[in-house]
């Protein structure tokens, strides 16, 4: 902050029997590197409570003085690759056989990206009850008011209601279910002029699944010690009629990706705007290793859809008889080396369509080196390939070094290069970074930076645990049972 000045960062947590809380204030009176004595902030509230004993509240406000704070300034809660904050107040309330939630979900858009709907309010209703025999009803509805800060783009009322009659089956080696659902979905649209929208238009839709597992089990060796392998077979069969969804706006709608737990998702877009017309099986399975402590040592998946008729839905349209191959892996190498990795690859063309590789060494809590690979074919007409190496390792007792690198194999450079020192006692921590990233900067007409450079020194103060809780920002990206 040597060419900055002086920033406030305050952090206040509240704890109740009920309720419980953050608020994150961060200020800059006067940013000297900017010509004018421009003030700049950041604030955040987080918050999540219980009302009685069935009803529960939640907040998550985020704001900011102008698009390029966090560029700027950084933020332990959001990266310099982001476009939105996030505004949302939630209502829920929680019975056996009732839920139903209300939320106001508006969004806080930086630069010149495309606004989103905001959702004004969104109220959901789910309601389930057995038939007997062990059958099921279940009722998922929702009612939701969509509007744009642009006065251009429409506005939508949509009413869904999707009643559900299911039969689930579950014991200690197999889970069967078996549901037929009717999606009946209405929109009121305004402010549709000179677009190939309706007004007043209604969709119904018939949806069929069929989802079985078998769940085994045998005595294994794994490098010479005792496990227990697991094998766990699975299929789906899933049906959706077609009908056509031109006439709709998207309003809440974006495509959605196939890993491993996505193949048996059933549906290819996130809301409701959109949805596909199905006539495919999804075949998988995953075995384990699981050790006498009962932790799992290793875990691999395998799945893939299988379409026999193609979609009709635009949104959805596959030339292909299948997907991808889906792949995921966990592995606990030892007790110090920690691997997980997925992929989706065409078994058409045998291309890598997305991957990602996490390969961590862990020798203690503070003793961490990580690598990481990403890799995406086609992420909006770009290809995506780059490889990370994150590390904290302490020097003495009370200092620390921290170090990150991010390069672009697909550019042939360094996106972001951060080391960076931190002196910790008790009750207070001293830290003196470096760091060199793209800008991501917006200009004064909105459009973001892609080529650009800058490069800062930081020192922070401060009372709590900056390297475990900012500094570094370490989350472990995959889980092992």
């Amino acid at each position: 902050m040597s060419e900055r000045g002086l920033q406030l960062k305050t952090e206040f947590r509240y704890l109740t029997e009920a309720h419980a809380g953050q608020v994150n204030i961060e200020y800059l009176p006067d940013d000297q590197d900017l010509n004018d004595d421009t003030e700049r902030y950041f604030y955040r509230l987080i918050h999540s409570g219980q009302i009685g004993e069935n009803w529960r509240v939640n907040a998550d406000i985020n704001g900011l003085s102008d698009d390029n704070y966090i560029v700027d300034l950084g933020s332990d809660y959001y990266n310099r690759a982001d476009t939105h904050l996030y505004k949302t107040l939630g209502l829920s309330y929680f019975s056996k056989n009732l839920d139903i939630s209300a939320q106001f979900r508006d969004f806080e858009v930086l630069g010149d990206h495309p606004d989103s709907y905001r959702a004004l309010p969104e109220i959901r209703l789910n309601y389930l009850t057995p038939m007997g025999l062990g059958a099921e009803f279940q009722v998922n509805s929702e009612l939701a008011y969509f509007e744009s800060s642009e006065s251009d783009n429409p506005t939508a009322t949509r009413l869904h209601i999707a009643p559900t009659v299911r039969y689930p089956f579950q014991n200690q080696w197999s889970v069967f279910l078996a549901e037929a659902t009717i999606l009946h979905t209405r929109y009121i649209q305004k402010n549709i002029q000179n677009l190939a929208l309706d007004k007043n238009i209604s969709r119904t839709l018939g949806q069929v699944k069929v989802h079985g597992s078998l769940a085994f089990e045998r005595p294994a060796s794994w490098f010479g010690a005792p496990v227990t392998q697991t094998f766990e077979p699975k299929v789906q069969y899933l049906y959706t009629s077609f009908e056509d969804q031109s006439n709709i706006g998207r309003y809440d709608t974006t495509r959605l990706f196939n890993d491993f737990a996505g193949l048996f998702r059933g549906q290819e877009f996130t809301g409701l705007d959109r949805i596909s017309d199905n006539n495919q099986i999804t075949v998988g399975m995953t075995s384990s290793f699981i050790d006498k402590n009962n932790q799992e040592r290793f875990k691999l998946s395998l799945g893939q859809i299988f379409y026999l008729k193609d979609t009709q839905v635009v949104d959805a349209t596959k030339d292909d008889d299948r997907s991808a191959l889906a792949a995921e892996l966990d592995w606990k190498i030892g007790s110090k080396w920690y691997a997980h990795t997925q992929a989706q690859v065409s078994t058409i063309t045998d291309k890598v369509e997305r991957s990602s590789l996490s390969l961590e060494y862990q020798l203690a809590e503070n003793k961490i080196i990580q690598i990481n690979h990403r890799y995406v074919r086609d992420l909006s007409s770009e290809k995506i390939n780059q490889v990370g190496v994150t590390a904290s390792w302490p020097i003495t007792k009370n200092w620390q070094w921290v170090g990150r690198w991010y390069h672009d194999l697909e550019r042939h450079r360094t996106v972001e290069s951060y080391t960076g020192v931190q002196y910790e006692s008790c009750c207070w921590s001293v830290s003196f970074v470096a760091q060199r990233n793209l800008s991501n900067r917006f200009d004064e007409n909105g459009a973001q930076s892609t080529n650009e450079f800058e490069s800062g020194f930081n020192v922070y103060f401060t009372t709590r645990n900056l390297l475990r809780d900012g500094l570094f920002g370490y989350r472990r990206p995959y889980l092992l049972n």
